[in-house]
């Protein structure tokens, strides 16, 4: 009697002959704590990224925000704000140089005056304000 074969009765099959060779690639095995190191290093390797683009000292702040990601902003408003940026900058060091150079006159006329009245002292005899 003639056997019939279909997707329930399915005809035996032989098995695989294995040849030995290993054909799976084993070398490439990472720990789990590596791969754990690997991405808390990420994360800060994305971090540092993050704060290259602010000029933040530390954490971003959480109230900064930046007007050109704004809807409908111009980026001629932008040079604006750049321009009245750098001018704000340069009269912070104006001011900052003059007052450095009042400082320095400041202690350079203090210096000035006791050396002043050290030499008038020198004129005086060494005993003329000693008692006996």
């Amino acid at each position: 009697m003639r056997k019939i074969f279909d997707f329930q009765n399915l005809p035996p099959s032989e098995p695989e002959k294995n040849d030995g060779e290993l054909v799976v690639e084993i070398g490439s095995y990472i720990s789990a704590k590596k791969q754990i190191e690997s991405f808390i290093q990420s994360g800060k390797n994305l971090q540092a990224a993050r704060q290259g683009r602010y000029d933040f000292e530390g954490e971003v702040d959480e109230d900064f925000t930046d007007p050109t990601r704004s809807p409908g902003f111009d980026m001629a408003d932008a040079s604006q704000l750049l321009l009245q940026a750098e001018a704000n900058i340069s009269e912070a060091r104006r001011i900052a140089e003059a007052n450095a150079k009042a400082e320095k006159a400041s202690k350079a006329e203090s210096g000035s005056k006791a050396s002043s009245a050290d030499a008038g002292d020198a004129s005086k005899p060494a005993d003329a304000g000693a008692v006996d």
